[in-house]
């Protein structure tokens, strides 16, 4: 496996804000905290797909090229970017809601344990050694985030498939559309919540990580172009507004239940080769600082969303006079706590825990040293 150093490899701050862009939305999508706008964020499930998407071109662009550092170094780095926070949201939730009322998060009591084992590693939505369940919801991606990394992308790394031009243009229609068909048909939420036992089918079972698989592969490809510099990437480099006002329109036909606001993933791919180019208004906004700062606290925002939110809901039913709370300020309080506590969990456990890691076990000198 071929891999770069973070030095010698520049960030694409522009990619970094978009991700910051999806965690946002996946939050407004589920807190509903903007009345009569709430319809415009309903793609926060197309949102994750663009997480897949996002971690296939980052990977390769990071890991795919320059000087050889060996198979330890990425998958330490993965074990340190994904596992502390899974276990220590996990965790928390566990003490929190699961253990004071168990029946309500398993479909079997007597499994709690496993099922805490399976979800604070990240295996829970894996294929055969996965059971489906997951108490703190999002993190159903999360696991399809692990098995990409560690099943997936290694085993690109090892082929190193080079598309010609042509099955590039054709698979950055194919892998989005096959993405879109999973989820329409096959995804079923009920699946991946621990409150719905049910009898669902393998395509079910199957639905999330090979919507991730596809997802994921798209991002390689649009690595795969970026590489090239073809006539695809010479065209697009300059359309990143064209591309999020044609995702704006799909996103208004949706609101008007023409289409499914999911048919933005076909957008996504086109929208990150855009992006690598630093020039425009799209890019000028991703690489603020206010953008740049929440991709960094991305994966802590998506990870203590849920938490936050059902915390919160206790505490305000505990209020006096609770009924008199409109619930646009209940939302926006909880979203501001969410904020606050994902920037400190991000800078004092997120990036210190992982450079700990990094530093401990793979005897990389700490950063500034």
């Amino acid at each position: 496996m071929q891999t770069s150093s973070p030095s010698e490899q520049s960030e694409i701050k522009a990619l970094t804000g978009l991700r910051g862009i999806a965690a946002i939305g996946v939050v407004l999508g589920h807190y509903q905290v903007l009345g009569f706008l709430n319809p415009w964020f309903q793609w926060h499930n197309a949102a994750v797909d663009l997480f897949f998407m996002l971690s296939g071109f980052t990977l390769s662009y990071v890991y795919l090229c320059k000087q050889p550092q060996g198979v330890k170094h990425y998958f330490l780095a993965r074990v340190a970017r994904i596992l502390p926070l899974s276990i220590l949201t996990t965790a928390i939730f566990a003490l929190a809601f699961v253990v004071p009322d168990p029946a309500a998060f398993s479909q079997n009591p007597d499994r709690i344990y496993i099922d805490f084992l399976k979800q604070a590693v990240g295996i829970n939505a894996w294929p055969v050694i996965g059971d489906g369940r997951h108490w703190n919801t999002p993190a159903w991606s999360i696991s399809v985030e692990m098995f990409l990394y560690f099943l997936i992308f290694p085993l690109l790394a090892y082929l190193k498939p080079t598309p010609s031009n042509t099955l590039i243009l054709i698979a950055l229609i194919i892998l989005p559309i096959a993405s879109i068909q999973i989820y329409l048909k096959y995804f079923d939420w009920l699946y991946i919540t621990a409150l719905q036992p049910g009898n669902y089918s393998t395509a079910n079972k199957l639905a999330p990580t090979l919507r991730g698989v596809m997802d994921f592969l798209a991002g390689y490809i649009v690595y795969c172009c970026y590489q090239n510099k073809g006539l695809l990437w010479d065209f697009l480099k300059n359309k990143s507004f064209a591309i999020t006002l044609i995702i704006f329109f799909i996103l208004f036909l949706s609101t008007k239940g023409v289409i499914s606001n999911h048919y933005i993933l076909l957008a996504f791919p086109v929208l990150i080769l855009a992006l690598t180019e630093n020039q425009g208004i799209v890019q000028r906004f991703l690489n603020s600082p206010v953008m740049h700062t929440m991709g960094l606290w991305s994966y802590s925002i998506y990870l203590w969303q849920l938490p936050i939110k059902m915390a919160l809901e206790r505490v305000f039913r505990t209020l006096p006079f609770n009924a008199n709370y409109p619930d646009y300020v209940i939302h926006a309080v909880t979203l501001f706590v969410l904020l606050v506590l994902s920037g400190i969990s991000y800078r004092y456990f997120e990036a210190p825990v992982r450079t700990f890691i990094k530093t401990r076990f793979g005897g990389q000198t700490p950063p500034g040293v």
